[in-house]
């Protein structure tokens, strides 16, 4: 078995919810890390803190990072 790198990783499975969200025209969220979710066009941040949970898109894996950090450490 091959050892994939993260970067490898995140790229199989960005490949893997495009082809899901485009054969069956619903949104099929596959995690690329803790909190962040692909679903073939956007990147869902979903972060619970203190019973309240935040869930945004962003159009950039990069945007997506940065609000997630921003949120675990406010």
């Amino acid at each position: 078995m091959k050892n994939l790198t993260a970067n490898e990783v995140i790229k199989r499975t960005i490949d893997f919810a495009e082809k899901r969200s485009e054969r069956f025209f619903i949104s099929i969220y596959a995690p690329i890390t803790k909190n962040i979710y692909f679903d073939g066009h956007s990147y869902r941040v979903r972060v619970t803190r203190d019973y309240n949970r935040t869930s945004v898109n962003f159009p950039k894996i990069k945007d997506a990072l940065k609000f997630r950090d921003k949120l675990k450490h406010a």
